[in-house]
C-alpha cells in the first residue's frame, strides 16, 4: 500500500475545519478519506503561526545535520587516535 501525498493547502484546510468551523476530527477524517492519526498530525503543525511552522523547519533541518555529524566525529577522532598511538609506539628518537 502506497502513501498518499496531500498538497499542503489540502492540509490547511482539513485543519480550518477542525479549528475554525468545530467539525469532529474523526467526521473529517473519514469525510476526506484519511486516518485521524494523520489529521491530528497536521493539526499539530498546522495550527502554529506560518512563522513558527518555518522556525521549526529549520530547527529540524539542523538537528538532523547535527544527527550526520556526529556519526561523523567520532570515527574522525578514532582515526586521528590510532594515529598518534601508533607514532606513540614507534621508538623516539628525541629522547
Amino acid at each position: 500500500m502506497s502513501r498518499q501525498r496531500y498538497p499542503e493547502e489540502f492540509k490547511i484546510e482539513a485543519v480550518k475545519q477542525v479549528t475554525e468551523k468545530g467539525k469532529p476530527v474523526a467526521d473529517v477524517a473519514q469525510r476526506l478519506g484519511m486516518s485521524v492519526h494523520s489529521l491530528y498530525a497536521w493539526i499539530k503543525v498546522y495550527s502554529k503561526p506560518q512563522e513558527q511552522r518555518q522556525q521549526d523547519d529549520t530547527y529540524s533541518c539542523c538537528v538532523r545535520a547535527l544527527g550526520r555529524r556526529r556519526k561523523f566525529w567520532p570515527r574522525l577522532l578514532f582515526k586521528a587516535c590510532r594515529a598518534v598511538l601508533i607514532a606513540c609506539s614507534a621508538p623516539c628518537n628525541a629522547c
